[in-house]
């Protein structure tokens, strides 16, 4: 029994000796308003509803019942949830105002509807599991369990419609995921030292709003919060220790994003060493954020070894992302050799677009032109979301060859592509268009061009370059 429960029903040692026998008459509608609404204790409201305490004053031996069914159900519920017999829970508890109205009329629900929003959640019927979490935060709002486990929920609705497990209309993805973020807030203003409303909030931005810049402060609170604290806190919550361990491996994953390399190997070794026995995350993407890392700081024998131990645990189907790195860490070292070999580990059909970019980059390195050229245009008529990438590959390959038309056309795809698909133009494609537009002889189209990669990136890598080759009037 919680300490909440207990404030509810204890009464005075005296009072206790000589317990009231007589019931208090409560209607239907009454119960639901004690079970699920509100109740206003003004004094111009009393007597105008139902008093929330009159069965606990005046009917202990109910109140005192239920208390104990309470706790029973509980136990049963834990019991059962411990053996993730979730179906069964559902079929003896669910809803509790069928299977045990007398918790609603003593006001014990909570904690039963709580767990079976859990439950719910754990069986994809979200909309269900939403809500009783939400009788349960509308009544308690300043439960800190209740408000991370509605977040949470919401989070798992629209994990599982990313899945293609539920269907979710894309404006209830948006007000879910507004909400979810409320309920994270909310959490964390709480109880603020705590790791999981931190983390979990993070993976929002990360995750769904595609928003690295704004999960960094929160998984690296959440990762602070889990360092401050001392081991004797440590193993009292000990159950934040899995989300503090997934909150680094995050935040490493996001100071990759945002050019923080240096510091995010550092947590990524990190990770490596606190999960090492508890393995919370898989040793595939351990070893692999490694090599990735060491990857981006140009030290690519290191990557390598890394690599090698990712893929240890994994398959050439499944780890293709593995062994595509590799192959991109070998053309870095001027061995295109090993790197076409790295790449046809994996199984012609499980190449993904991305892996046929390396495969035909390693290609062009060795001169087998018109290999790569055939594996790009195949991979471009598929590629529903990259396929800007696989053009401007195509588009350097024919400035090479000195087809400057096939450069302009190729680009052109590439802008009209990311325009429908992102809509904004690929950086990339006008500045291929620009440069073809210039080796073409047409400087104003070409300056053009240029105009619309400025203000669409006005940091491209490659612009102060292409603004010298127009005031000097081309390259010959």
């Amino acid at each position: 029994m919680n300490s909440q429960a207990v404030r509810i029903i204890s009464l005075p040692s005296a009072e206790k000796e000589t317990p009231k026998p007589q019931a208090v008459p409560v209607s239907s509608t009454e119960l639901q308003q004690q079970g699920a609404l509100p109740i206003d204790l003004s004094p111009d409201a009393i007597g105008a509803v139902v008093d929330p305490f009159a069965a606990l004053a005046d009917s202990f031996g109910g109140a005192e019942q239920a208390c104990k069914l309470r706790d029973r159900v509980l136990a049963e519920i834990g019991s059962l949830q411990a053996e993730n017999r979730w179906q069964e829970i559902l079929d003896l508890f669910y809803p509790i105002e069928d299977h045990e109205p007398s918790l609603i009329t003593h006001g014990l629900d909570m904690e039963i509807r709580s767990s079976l929003g859990f439950v719910l959640g754990q069986l994809k019927r979200f909309d269900q599991a939403l809500a009783e979490l939400r009788i349960c935060v509308q009544r308690d709002p300043e439960n800190f369990r209740y408000r991370s486990s509605l977040g949470y929920t919401l989070m798992s609705s629209l994990q599982a419609a990313n899945a293609k497990e539920i269907i979710l209309p894309g404006q209830e993805k948006r007000t879910r995921l507004q909400e979810a973020h409320e309920h994270f807030r909310k959490a964390q203003s709480i109880l603020p030292d705590r790791v999981t409303p931190f983390y979990r909030e993070g993976r929002l931005f990360k995750d769904f709003d595609r928003k690295p810049e704004k999960a960094l402060p929160l998984l690296a609170q959440a990762v602070r919060n889990w360092d401050e604290y001392p081991p004797e806190t440590r193993l009292s919550r000990h159950q934040e220790r899995k989300n503090a361990v997934k909150a680094r491996y995050a935040l490493a994953s996001c100071m990759l994003q945002e050019g923080q390399v240096a510091t995010a190997l550092e947590h990524v070794r990190i990770v490596i060493e606190e999960d090492a026995r508890t393995s919370y995350l898989k040793n595939e993407h351990k070893h692999f954020a490694e090599g990735k890392a060491l990857h981006a700081l140009g030290r690519f024998e290191e990557a390598l070894k890394a690599l090698d131990a990712a893929a240890l645990f994994t398959n050439p189907t499944d780890g293709d992302y593995v062994h595509e790195l590799s192959g991109r860490c070998h053309l870095a070292m001027g061995n295109a050799e090993q790197g076409l070999q790295a790449i046809e580990r994996i199984p012609q059909k499980a190449r993904r677009p991305y892996v046929r970019w390396t495969e035909a980059d390693c290609l062009v390195a060795l001169g087998r032109i018109e290999e790569a050229r055939r594996i790009l245009l195949a991979c471009c008529e598929r590629d529903r979301r990259g396929r800007h990438k696989g053009l401007t590959r195509l588009a350097r390959i024919a400035y090479n060859q000195g087809n400057f038309a096939d450069v302009a056309a190729f680009a052109e795809k590439a802008v009209a592509f990311h325009m429908e698909a992102y809509s904004t133009p690929c950086a990339d494609g006008l500045f291929w268009q620009s440069v073809a537009a210039l080796r073409s002889g047409q400087r104003e189209k070409a300056l053009g061009f240029e105009r619309d990669l400025s203000a669409h990136r006005p940091r491209y890598p490659w612009l102060p370059k292409l603004r010298q080759a127009l005031r000097e009037g081309g390259c010959q």
